[in-house]
């Protein structure tokens, strides 16, 4: 599932903005994967739910690390009430899995110039 991830400064202001994929949500937080470590005791994480509203929740980075294979994993847990973290784990469960079971909709690309009519990507 997309997200975007920010990096809180000392006084909970955005220090900088990223875009990383949550690969695993549980209760307690969750796994983000990125190409950029997360250099910040404290990380926004964000994405658009099935009612396209904005779901955020604070995290607390419990660790950053380069995986053999290139992109970094971050082990993130979320702060707040009980509630306030099961709900946004919920939220971003049913989001992913909602958004997975939708049909693509594909429009047919214009015809190119110098692309002969009656060609298979544009009969006619």
């Amino acid at each position: 599932m997309p997200v975007n991830y920010a990096l809180l400064g000392s006084q909970g202001k955005v220090e900088s903005e990223f875009i990383g994929v949550a690969l695993d949500v549980s209760l307690g937080g969750i796994l983000l994967v990125s190409f950029d470590f997360v250099a910040a005791e404290y990380v926004a994480v964000s994405f658009i739910d099935m009612d396209n509203q904005v779901a955020q929740m604070n995290c607390k980075m419990a660790y950053s690390r380069k995986t053999d294979t290139g992109p970094i994993h971050t082990g993130l847990s979320f702060q707040g009430t009980e509630k306030e973290r099961s709900d946004f784990a919920a939220k971003m469960i049913r989001a992913h899995f909602y958004r997975r079971t939708q049909p693509v909709e594909s429009k047919p690309a214009p015809a190119s110039k110098g692309e002969p009519s009656g060609s298979p990507l544009h009969p006619g």
